[in-house]
């Protein structure tokens, strides 16, 4: 009878404590930490068939919340509105989108350390190999994103200039200039929608989103642009916030090290085809947190 008294208290606890958690959700307080993100960039977030935001970035931090004792209250924006909000958010903001670390949001957001590296590609219906091969085309980008970044630079007189460490130290410097029309949309899959329907002749994006976003469609090449470089990603952080630093690090430098963040992408990489109709459904790695806890 104790036995059966007991259970139901537990039952009875996990059900008020669920409740009071979800009812916090709406709210921030120096026990939650708020999650901005774009929720359209599987594997690293997409809202799931379950109706949560789910992903990599999304693992990353509600492993964090829970080592710190926290709440998670994660708020799908606008990408480009993220590092802005960080900036001006409440204590415990982060950015947790497939980021790409750039002096220019470092003015508003400090950065964790990488934790995926990212090559950009060009999406098409006819094989295109590098930005400078885009003169006289219509590109589709994200706001904000790097692929805007990179094509607003290099349509510009100015060009999209960067480096090349060399071996032996030494820096190469590099400088991309292509006339085209770029169309900023707010969404990817409106992206996608306009090359589909023949608006735009290409999108230039990440390599894992873009490959998630066309999944199963065999009629546009993916190809990686072979004249820029890797891009590395990181958790945007409110400067100054070193205990969510510290914490945020912990997480990435130990799956980084155990194999755990190349486990983790694979799996939200298979889920995201899975939930597409392409595939079985993928195991959930041992210690995964499967969902945030608002």
């Amino acid at each position: 009878m104790k036995k059966t008294l007991l259970v139901l208290a537990m039952v009875l606890l996990v059900a008020f404590g669920s409740i009071f958690a979800f009812a916090a959700c709406n709210n921030t307080d120096n026990n939650t930490i708020t999650m901005y993100t774009e929720a359209g960039f599987a594997p690293y977030e997409w809202m799931s068939s379950n109706g949560k935001i789910t992903g990599v970035d999304v693992a990353i931090m509600s492993q964090v919340a829970e080592n710190l004792g926290m709440k998670l209250n994660i708020k799908d924006v606008e990408f480009e509105s993220i590092p802005l909000m960080v900036k001006n958010g409440q204590a415990n903001s982060v950015g947790a989108a497939g980021m790409t670390i750039s002096d220019s949001r470092k003015e508003s957001v400090d950065f964790s350390h990488v934790y995926a590296s990212s090559t950009i590609v060009i999406i098409s219906k006819t094989k295109i190999e590098a930005i400078g091969d885009l003169g006289g085309k219509k590109v589709a980008v994200q706001l904000g994103t790097s692929g805007d970044l990179i094509m607003s630079a290099a349509t510009t007189e100015a060009g999209y200039s960067y480096e090349i460490e060399e071996d032996d130290g030494s820096k190469t410097p590099v400088n991309i200039k292509v006339s085209a029309t770029v169309t900023q949309l707010n969404d990817y899959s409106v992206c996608r929608t306009y090359l589909e329907n023949g608006t735009v002749d290409a999108i230039v994006m990440d390599k894992l989103p873009a490959e998630a976003l066309f999944a199963g469609n065999n009629s546009v090449y993916i190809t990686a642009a072979n004249d820029l470089i890797e891009e590395d990603f990181g958790i945007a952080i409110k400067k100054g916030d070193t205990k969510m630093m510290e914490a945020v690090n912990e997480v990435i430098d130990l799956w980084l090290s155990n194999g755990k963040m190349t486990q983790y992408t694979e799996y939200y990489t298979a889920l995201d085809k899975y939930e597409k109709g392409q595939g079985e459904k993928p195991v959930a790695p041992e210690g995964l947190k499967l969902s945030w806890n608002c």
